[in-house]
């Protein structure tokens, strides 16, 4: 497989597995920023990464090729890219301090979530991460995001802040964080379960679950 930074485009290119997962927000992002047609977003199965992965700037992805072949990581950085490319970043440097520490929150919560060959020795990690560094990061969460409707509570819309905690939120209902049971949000963190709807009945994030799968 040729590496990313070879490949001619003409637009934005984002490659990342096909689901949702930590790309989620980003993708919404850039949907926004240049609408369905003005970059692609290239999928690939699990059974892919193992060719794949030694292309990538650090073994893992999402990664952003732009137009001139550059390759750029760290879904936090692309998100925040895409978030100012498409108007849901803030140009108040105290509401992007906030955004900042919403995103960077989100994305150390998914990143500390450890892992574990053994399933017995998974469970008892997962739970532990879930009664510690997740449970202290969803109160901040949900403290940033009070009453809402949006984590910038004077801001008149969403923000990469709210993708970011509807990305990692959504994970968790969605069962994708084994032995962290949905009923973590829904039920121990009801600001951000509440959060987590509004977002998805935004007209941007339905428009775009209108045209994706996830």
């Amino acid at each position: 497989m040729a590496s990313p930074s070879m490949t001619a485009l003409l637009v934005p290119k984002l490659t990342y597995f096909n689901t949702g997962g930590r790309a989620l927000g980003l993708r919404i992002a850039l949907f926004k920023a240049f609408g369905k047609d003005g970059w692609i977003d290239h999928r690939f199965d699990y059974k892919e990464w193992p060719a794949l992965k030694p292309t990538t700037p650090l073994g893992s992805v999402p990664i952003l090729t732009l137009p001139d072949g550059t390759v750029h990581t760290q879904t936090d950085a692309l998100t925040r890219w895409a978030g100012k490319k498409a108007g849901l970043y803030p140009t108040s440097d105290d509401q992007a301090l906030i955004v900042d520490e919403v995103v960077s929150t989100s994305f150390e919560a998914l990143n500390k979530c450890p892992h574990a060959k053994d399933d017995d020795e998974k469970k008892k990690v997962r739970e532990e991460y879930a009664q510690g560094f997740l449970t202290a990061a969803a109160k901040l969460l949900e403290q940033r995001v009070g009453i809402g409707p949006w984590v910038v509570d004077d801001g008149d819309d969403l923000t990469i802040a709210d993708l970011s905690v509807y990305m990692l939120t959504d994970m968790i209902v969605q069962g994708q964080f084994d032995y962290v049971p949905a009923s973590f949000i829904l039920e121990g963190f009801p600001g951000l379960a509440a959060h987590r709807e509004r977002v998805k009945e935004h007209a941007l994030v339905k428009d775009y679950l209108a045209n994706y799968a996830n």
